[in-house]
């Protein structure tokens, strides 16, 4: 239980890439229990064939948990966050995002 990030890849037809039929993905480790701000990360390599990645932000137990500053950084090095204008999507999504409502 915990909260997490995790990183599917899809190709040019939107449909998972698989290897060895397995879903490729990428899984950082849960953060739990009562913290303040961390940093969750994970670093990926894509496959080949991939065309668009599905980032998702999970939680799963009981409590509540945020989110904040969510970014994807090209290279090999992660440097300090920096922060988004929009962050808040108070001008509305970015092209080609999507938001879910995962409430039960």
């Amino acid at each position: 239980t915990g909260a997490n990030l995790r990183v599917y890849f899809k190709d040019a037809s939107g449909n998972y890439i698989y290897n060895g039929g397995n879903i490729v993905k990428y899984e950082s480790k849960a953060v739990s229990g009562s913290t303040d701000w961390t940093r969750l990360s994970n670093y990926f390599t894509a496959p080949a064939n991939t065309a668009t990645i599905q980032i998702d932000l999970l939680f799963t137990g009981a409590g509540t948990v945020y989110f904040d500053g969510a970014e994807l950084v090209y290279g090999r090095v992660l440097d300090n966050y920096y922060s988004n204008e929009n962050a808040g999507f108070e001008w509305g999504n970015l092209d080609n995002w999507t938001m879910s409502d995962l409430s039960p």
